[in-house]
């Protein structure tokens, strides 16, 4: 058996612990790579920013990325987190099977080109846009909707609440833009 480190911090903004399970040895932890972590979302427009796709309002912890040095102290900090609210973080990695750099995100972001790898290994420092191979979303609540466009346009699907995998064809290096839903 694995030995589980538990690492425990107080966000900035609230007092939310963020609980990251890492094997020891491991620069992150991840499960086994399996199947495609995608399922083609359904046809239609993306939700207004900090609406679900049935119009109700989302938490707005989620809604949108906060602008300042406070974000990078909570999300962005090279840990895939989940936090004791149920609420977590999507992680990508530059190469498939949840290898090589990684990058944590927390909230949704229309733009992922000014987002990097930040972990050790192949594409740390790359920017995420059109950089991912595989996913994992730590969120218990929110679906992860993927988009192939900024701002939520072009080709979207979702990874289900702590849904993992390799990117299928469609989403590998391919991915621009990030709501959670």
């Amino acid at each position: 058996m694995k030995a589980i480190s538990l690492r425990l911090f107080t966000a900035v903004a609230g007092t939310a612990a963020a609980l990251s399970f890492v094997p020891a040895g491991v620069a992150s932890a991840a499960p086994a790579a399996t199947g495609s972590a995608v399922v083609p979302a359904a046809p239609g427009a993306a939700p207004a920013a900090g609406l679900f796709r049935d119009g109700r309002p989302a938490p707005s912890r989620k809604a949108a990325k906060p602008s300042g040095a406070a974000t990078s102290l909570v999300a962005e900090d090279g840990a895939c987190d989940l936090y004791s609210d149920g609420t977590g973080e999507m992680c990508l990695w530059f190469l498939a099977n949840f290898s090589n750099s990684m990058d944590d995100l927390y909230f949704n972001d229309g733009n992922l080109s000014d987002n990097f790898f930040r972990t050790p290994g192949a594409g740390l420092g790359q920017s995420v846009i059109n950089n991912a191979e595989s996913d994992w979303n730590r969120d218990t609540i929110f679906t992860a909707q993927v988009w192939t466009g900024l701002n939520f346009t072009g080709t979207s699907g979702v990874v289900p609440p702590t849904g993992f995998g390799n990117f299928n064809s469609t989403f590998v290096n391919n991915v621009e833009s990030l709501q959670f839903i």
